[in-house]
């Protein structure tokens, strides 16, 4: 299951590139002088962002993804067991996608040496960059 959601997170950060007529082989392209390339003629784009969404929303379904399971993730992975309930939160908030996304980038910088503070303050940085509300009033 894990590497299933891997893959797909790789996979929403490929670009997939729209161009049509180009003679640069090194794109994917439409009519291109390249005769290696298998493309159908078309003149709209893909749209990769609505399928990766609706696929990963489809896996976590058939998985029983749940925010449970979410924050769990996120308590582990960021090394934050103790703020588990807040990362329930989150998770019960926003869309899973979101967030494991959100993680994926914070490991990823994380593993690159670019965070000077700790994963978790990294990770809420990267949720307000995305204009994601990240306070929440206990009720």
């Amino acid at each position: 299951m894990t590497e299933s959601m891997k893959e797909i997170l790789a996979d929403r950060s490929l670009k997939l590139n729209g161009t049509v007529n180009s003679t640069d082989k090194s794109l994917s392209t439409v009519n291109s002088k390249d005769r290696s390339i298998n493309t159908v003629n078309s003149n709209s784009t893909v749209g990769h962002e609505t399928d990766f969404s609706s696929k990963f929303e489809g896996l976590v379904h058939d998985f029983g993804c749940k925010s449970d399971y979410i924050a769990d993730k996120l308590a582990t992975d960021l090394g934050d067991i103790e703020s588990r309930a807040y990362y329930t939160v989150l998770a019960e908030n926003y869309k899973s996608d979101l967030l494991l996304e959100a993680l994926a980038l914070t490991l990823e910088a994380y593993e690159m040496g670019i965070i000077r503070t700790r994963k978790p303050i990294y990770f809420l940085g990267i949720l307000r960059h995305w204009d994601l509300k990240t306070k929440f009033s206990r009720s």
